[in-house]
């Protein structure tokens, strides 16, 4: 039988692991509306720098990171 003080002390250990968990989550989150935010300005690029002088963008590389950031041939990112 464990005592009040052993459980007060489980209790809190429980909730500072869910508290840890909970940053995780909330970060994974953040990072993939980040990403959707990125790969959404991606797509737009080429609409903005077809024949124009200084493109910074060729479509081998345009191509590429679309792929990367669906995460289709390239799951561990670059």
């Amino acid at each position: 039988m464990s005592t009040k003080k052993e459980l007060e002390k489980e209790v809190h250990q429980l909730t500072q692991e869910k508290l840890l968990w909970m940053g995780k989550y909330r970060k994974a989150q953040d990072r993939k509306k980040l990403a959707a935010l990125y790969l959404q300005t991606l797509r737009l690029t080429p609409d903005y720098t077809d024949g124009k002088e200084g493109t910074f963008i060729t479509y081998n590389d345009y191509d590429r990171l679309l792929a990367i950031l669906e995460a289709d041939r390239y799951p561990d990112g670059f």
